[in-house]
């Protein structure tokens, strides 16, 4: 081969090099958090923008590919479906991209969720296609209860009547004859054949009161300003009228504490927790700073 020949191939090979160093720094450079993130967030917005105005089928759309093998559509609707949302206290605050795989993040959504059984919410997301997509767990959505089981109501012999009892005698119901007619039997504090909930029953309505003739409950109530506990009004199934309230040690929807432990941290006034003692050089229990959360201050679990 001659000089000239070889010349040519070292330049051939130069020129090979350089694009594929190129092409790699591009994807490093698209793929990265600083690029990712707008993206991310972007995808989570999308979701709850779906959840707050009922728009539950596209909402699903947007859940991954595993999420929806083991979360069928139906189930999905019918757990999201009559669930009040006050939307005007609901944010994207925090996107976190996973430093191990970086085809996972999770993003923090602050304000009261009633879907949803942790406060503040971290959806979880994942990267399909160049596309993210929400990694929902089903254990993470409040289930409805299913109705009751009732028995099949029997119908009456045909027969001829039972003769009459004897006087000072009551009557007893034919076999397989119901005792009474719901309409008798509402009002006894039980939730009887032909019934969905009974006034004296106060948990047979997680909203509302029941209605004078057990045909269902009312909860009517719900969005006039004025939050009724004795309506079963609480800020989970009725945050329109309801608000969490900081400082009644209870931590309620919107806090993250509330005169409770924050892991790291305190509670600050606004029952939100300052963590930002972790990283100060000391190891300061009365933060709840350990080993585990804040290793930088407390050193590596042994």
């Amino acid at each position: 081969m001659t000089e000239n020949e070889k010349n040519g191939w070292k330049i051939g090979a130069g020129a090979v090099i350089g694009v594929l160093l190129t092409l790699i720094f591009q994807y490093i450079a698209g793929s990265s958090p600083a690029r990712e993130a707008p993206r991310i967030q972007q995808a989570a917005a999308d979701y709850v923008s779906h959840i707050k105005p009922g728009e539950y089928s596209k909402a699903y759309s947007q859940l991954s590919q595993k999420t929806q093998e083991s979360y069928t559509k139906d189930q999905f609707l019918t757990d999201h479906e009559d669930a009040l949302w006050n939307s005007r206290e609901s944010q994207i605050e925090e996107v976190l991209i996973d430093a191990q795989d970086p085809k996972k993040a999770s993003v923090k959504v602050s304000g009261p969720i009633p879907f949803y059984n942790q406060q503040p919410l971290y959806l979880n997301l994942v990267k399909e296609n160049k596309e993210w997509k929400i990694a929902l767990e089903p254990s993470l959505v409040v289930k409805k209860a299913p109705p009751p089981v009732r028995a099949p109501v029997v119908a009456a012999p045909t027969e001829a009547p039972t003769p009459p009892e004897a006087e000072g005698e009551e009557a007893a119901p034919s076999p397989g004859q119901p005792e009474a007619k719901p309409s008798e039997l509402c009002g006894n504090g039980q939730l009887d054949e032909g019934e969905e909930c009974d006034p004296k029953l106060p948990t047979s309505c997680s909203l509302g009161v029941c209605k004078p003739d057990c045909s269902g409950c009312d909860f009517s109530s719900c969005g006039n300003g004025v939050c009724e506990a004795d309506k079963n009004e609480n800020v989970n199934n009725c945050p329109t009228d309801c608000h969490s309230v900081c400082g009644n040690g209870v931590v309620e929807p919107g806090e993250e504490c509330d005169g409770t432990a924050c892991n790291p941290g305190q509670c600050t006034s606004d029952c939100t927790c300052d963590s930002s003692t972790c990283g100060n050089g000391n190891c300061e229990a009365e933060f709840n700073e350990n080993c585990t959360n804040c290793p930088f201050d407390c050193g590596e679990c042994q």
